[in-house]
């Protein structure tokens, strides 16, 4: 009895951690797009690169105010 309970908390522990894992946040797409954005535009301008990062997730915070 008692091996099967870890067993099933293992099983349904892994799901989640696969669950988790496969669906990224949407804070997390929003970021990454505002940095491949900005890397595109400025390349090796590290301070330029930082202030548009800056303006892009403020813009899209300001559009996707819940």
């Amino acid at each position: 009895m008692l091996k099967k309970v870890f067993l099933a908390s293992a099983l349904s522990l892994l799901v989640a951690g696969v669950a988790v894992v496969a669906a990224p946040s949407e804070s997390y797409a929003s970021k990454s797009h505002c940095w491949k954005m900005a890397k595109e535009k400025y390349g090796l301008k590290l301070m330029k690169r930082h202030s548009y990062r800056k303006s892009c997730r403020k813009a899209w915070k300001a559009a996707h105010k819940k």
